[in-house]
Order: C-alpha cells, then sequence, then structure tokens
C-alpha cells in the first residue's frame, strides 16, 4: 500500500512540475478589427475569455456582405500560413434535423487545432442563410493571436 502511495505522489509531483504554468491573458486588443468601407464600423468583434483566450467573431449586420463571407476561409489561411494548421487539426460538421435522405444540410462546421477552433454555423432559430451565419474563432495561443493581428491589419 505505501507503494501505491508513493508511486501516486511521486506521478503527481512529476505532474505538477511537467505542467505548464499557468500563462498570463492573451493579449486580444493587438487585433485591431478591419473598419468596414461603407457603415464605418468594426467588421470583428474581438474579445477576451475567462480563461485568457481570445474570441474574434465576424458581425454580419454591420459589414459588407463580402468581409464576412470570406471571414472562416481567410482566418484559416492566416492561421495556416503561420504554421499553425498542423495534420493533427481535424474538421467536423453536424447535419441539421430533418434534412431529407440522401442530402448534405450541415448547420455546423467546425476546426479544432491546438492553436485555435473555428466555429460556422446557424443558431437552430435562425434561417441558414449567409447573414445568419455565425463565425467565431477562438484563439488559444499568442502565437495564433500575433498571426491573426498581422493577418487582419490593415
Amino acid at each position: 500500500m505505501h507503494q501505491i502511495s508513493a508511486c501516486l505522489v511521486v506521478f503527481f509531483l512529476a505532474s505538477a512540475l511537467s505542467a505548464p504554468v499557468d500563462p498570463a491573458p492573451l493579449d486580444c486588443g493587438t487585433i485591431v478589427s478591419p473598419i468596414d468601407p461603407d457603415s464605418k464600423l468594426p467588421v470583428l468583434d474581438v474579445r477576451n475569455q475567462t480563461d485568457g483566450t481570445c474570441v474574434v467573431e465576424c458581425k454580419w449586420h454591420r459589414t459588407a456582405f463580402e468581409i464576412c463571407a470570406a471571414f472562416s476561409d481567410g482566418a484559416n489561411q492566416i492561421l495556416k500560413k503561420a504554421g499553425l494548421a498542423p495534420a493533427t487539426c481535424f474538421t467536423s460538421s453536424i447535419e441539421s434535423p430533418g434534412e431529407a435522405p440522401g442530402s448534405s444540410n450541415p448547420e455546423m462546421f467546425t476546426t479544432s487545432c491546438p492553436d485555435y477552433f473555428l466555429y460556422v454555423g446557424w443558431d437552430r432559430d435562425q434561417q441558414p442563410t449567409m447573414g445568419n451565419m455565425r463565425q467565431e474563432l477562438l484563439l488559444k495561443t499568442k502565437a495564433a493571436v500575433e498571426a491573426i493581428a498581422k493577418g487582419f491589419k490593415q
């Protein structure tokens, strides 16, 4: 019994010592939103999460259509170019309830990588139109924040 207890203590200490120190919150303020030329409003909402990560969201209702239409593809390309989209990333989709047999009608797409998570989809009470699409990018590392800040810099 003492050997098991000693092993657990050693395992706990090794885990605690090898675990990364809680990083400082990411500096989400370095991501400066482009300004929509027509409305003169920011295209992106950038906000801090309580866990220190950053969320970047494209706001359809206050931007030119083309800007948000390209957001998820643009963000993926920026992060890929920065080397932050390794083979360990995976993409998933969830089909809409009640779709016709033999058809594909996804309501949500996600891309999950070590440095970021991207959500593209529609809320259930919304029509699945481009204007109602939600695109949210969760940045988990300083490298991801820096890449997006540089990529969306005007």
